[in-house]
């Protein structure tokens, strides 16, 4: 195969007899061979060798298939002068994203677009309440449907404020609900829809709404239906099991609410033609969607290792921004 090369390439290569000296024609011959093979080289590098921003695929396989752009986080809705709007109740006007990023531009997500007009509310997710002092109390004034949210949202009201917090199963109108930040030495009898750190709950209550750091927040269990489970409570540490199945630590100062997300038959309802899926703001999908038969079995995978929320993770990368 090599030789066969070398023949083509000798082939194509001509040399000038005006050029060829009496005593150097294997020189003027080599010289020859020598531009010929770097300009061939040349071409090839610059055919095979392709920058990151090209969008040519670097196989077969890719080809004529669209790249995706990956984003952190592509929300659903933006809010109008957001960063600068204080905490109401008022539903607040909001913009559909189409399913692009609201900073480039570019399409993130290709099953999204169009749908109903909506309207968003603010849920506060702070149940905090004093570590040394009384526990706050507050009245259930309505429950509400928020499309946004699968879950239903529960307003309520104590003192002066009014808020909306993720309601529970049971939860109702009229209902008075408690938030204590005390871990006494005995745990605490809880009743649904109060919240309490997780320390202060006895092993094997089913909590939702939870943090995963002291002060930052309810981020998990807020799906409808879904809820959490206390395994054990290891050196100021508490172990939960996610409705995944994967266990995280968090710290027992996290705050967590007793009971389970409203809505559990979220997942039951049926969209009865391709028009409302088109209303609840979802494109069809594309291409032919093939159900597996399970002829090859299926891969069994052991649990994964449990993960441990100790303290907020650095920002491992920038995302930088390149303009034309």
């Amino acid at each position: 195969m090599a030789g066969s090369a070398v023949a083509r390439l000798l082939l194509q290569c001509t040399v000038q007899r005006t050029h060829v000296l009496a005593g150097q024609p294997l020189l003027a011959l080599s010289s020859a061979i020598h531009r010929k093979t770097s300009a061939i080289t040349a071409n090839s590098l610059q055919s095979d060798c392709r920058g990151f921003q090209t969008s040519v695929p670097m196989c077969k396989k890719l080809r004529g298939r669209k790249h995706k752009v990956h984003e952190l986080f592509h929300p659903r809705v933006v809010v109008e002068n957001w960063p600068n709007v204080k905490y109401t109740t008022e539903p607040q006007a909001c913009r559909k994203t189409g399913g692009r990023s609201p900073e480039t531009g570019r399409v993130v997500n290709h099953r999204r677009a169009g749908g109903l007009k909506w309207t968003y509310r603010m849920v506060d997710s702070h149940r905090t309440a004093p570590e040394d002092g009384p526990s706050v109390v507050e009245k259930v004034q309505q429950i509400i449907v928020d499309p946004l949210r699968s879950g239903r949202l529960a307003l309520v009201a104590g003192g002066e404020h009014k808020r909306y917090i993720l309601a529970s199963c049971n939860m109702k109108p009229g209902d008075v609900i408690k938030t204590s930040g005390h871990i006494p030495r005995i745990a605490v009898k809880a009743f649904e829809g109060d919240a309490y750190p997780l320390g202060a709950l006895p092993v094997g209550t089913m909590v939702y709404n939870v943090e995963k750091y002291p002060g930052d927040g309810a981020k998990l269990v807020k799906a409808a239906g879904t809820c959490t489970q206390v395994l054990r409570k290891i050196g100021g540490k508490v172990y939960l099991q996610l409705p995944s199945k994967r266990e995280v630590c968090v710290s027992e100062k996290c705050m967590a609410t007793v009971g389970r997300v409203s809505n559990p038959d979220h997942n039951k309802v049926i969209r009865g033609s391709p028009q409302m899926s088109r209303w609840l703001g979802y494109r069809p999908h594309s291409g032919w969607w093939q159900r597996k038969t399970g002829y090859h079995g299926r891969k069994i995978r052991g649990p994964k290792a449990t993960k441990i929320y100790d303290k907020p993770a650095e920002e491992r990368f920038s995302i930088h921004k390149l303009t034309m």
